[in-house]
């Protein structure tokens, strides 16, 4: 009895229609806009981004995934308590506290810590087209890295 209620409640919603006028145009438009000077388009230099942050992220997640695991099956207890501690106190912590965590905190400290941001910043000029690819603009890298050290 209530499959049949339920079927003819699905039938009649998907019935009535949305009275709704889509704007295609304006999405399609929203996807290729630039900034003044013509550039790549707002939408596929996030996408490039979201590729960039997650290629190095992967990398760096597999290495420090593989470390963890063969440190876990060490022969050394030290090695062994430490890897286990790490893998329990991360599987532990929701990711969004870890996100905030990593990426307003351990981020933005560490980052100016190691001096790692005047090297960042000293780099505007000297980028070759290899880094730009690999790395995005040289004046987003300390973004990149912190988001790379949050997601992986």
């Amino acid at each position: 009895m209530t499959l049949v209620a339920v079927a003819v409640w699905l039938w009649y919603r998907s019935s009535i229609g949305i009275a709704y006028d889509w704007r295609w145009a304006q999405a399609f438009e929203a996807i290729t806009t630039s900034d003044r000077e013509g550039g790549t388009p707002y939408f596929f230099t996030g996408v490039l981004a979201t590729l960039r942050l997650s290629l190095w992220s992967a990398l760096i997640a597999t290495i420090l995934g593989l470390l963890v695991g063969v440190g876990r099956r060490s022969k050394i207890s030290c090695v062994r308590l430490l890897c286990s501690f790490y893998i329990l106190v991360i599987r532990n912590i929701p990711p969004l506290v870890f996100v905030f965590i990593f990426y307003f905190f351990i981020s933005n400290q560490a980052i100016p810590l190691l001096g790692l941001e005047g090297v960042l910043r000293g780099n505007l000029d000297k980028t070759n087209a290899w880094l730009q690819i690999l790395f995005g603009p040289a004046r987003l890298w300390e973004n990149l890295l912190s988001g790379v050290l949050c997601v992986s």
